[in-house]
């Protein structure tokens, strides 16, 4: 019987890989655009997150391991950059994508982060009415950018010092800029130390 079974289903097995590996593909393409679709040029593979980690390791001391987790904390590897748009600069309330344009109040601080966020979405070519940010939690405000969600101010802090390192303008929705801007400022405050 085994025999027989093997005879009839011989060559299927050629068959039903392509078609997993197909499938494969095909999911792999339709993620990289739902993560297009909500701002996300690419979102890194775990690999790729982590080799990521460990260049900034090796400039700043922090662990990969502190710093992925963070980073998966902060977007989920870059998943999830934020689900509001800034749409009045003067009061700081914005739209909720998620919500389907549900008008959200405190998306960001208009006099300490909105003319930062305005300077770098110029700088980085983007709109700044149609590019993703945090909504606001229950208190404070919203309007982190970027994999490592930094608010605009503190992004203006390491932005320079990124810049630096790199040899090129810094970008808070970059993969590796941020990954690099969160090392800096981890190690600013004691990782470096490993301890």
């Amino acid at each position: 019987d085994q025999e027989k079974l093997l005879e009839k289903t011989k060559g299927k097995e050629s068959e039903y890989q392509k078609i997993l590996t197909d499938a494969k593909k095909k999911a792999g393409e339709i993620k990289a655009r739902l993560f297009e679709l909500v701002g996300i040029p690419k979102a890194p593979t775990f690999e790729e997150a982590l080799k990521v980690a460990e260049y900034v390791s090796n400039i700043t001391g922090v662990r990969p391991a502190l710093l992925l987790a963070v980073i998966e904390q902060e977007s989920a590897l870059g998943k999830n950059v934020g689900q509001c748009y800034l749409a009045d600069t003067e009061t700081g309330q914005g739209v909720s994508v998620k919500n389907g344009g549900k008008k959200i109040s405190r998306v960001m601080s208009p006099k300490r982060d909105v003319p930062h966020f305005l300077n770098i979405t110029r700088e980085t070519g983007r709109d700044p009415y149609k590019t993703l940010v945090s909504c606001p939690m229950s208190f404070g405000w919203g309007g982190a950018m970027g994999p490592a969600q930094f608010i605009p101010s503190t992004w203006n802090l390491y932005k320079d010092r990124v810049k630096a390192i790199t040899g090129k303008a810094a970008d808070p929705w970059n993969i590796q800029d941020s990954f690099l801007a969160a090392g800096l400022y981890l190690a600013d405050y004691g990782a470096k130390a490993q301890t």
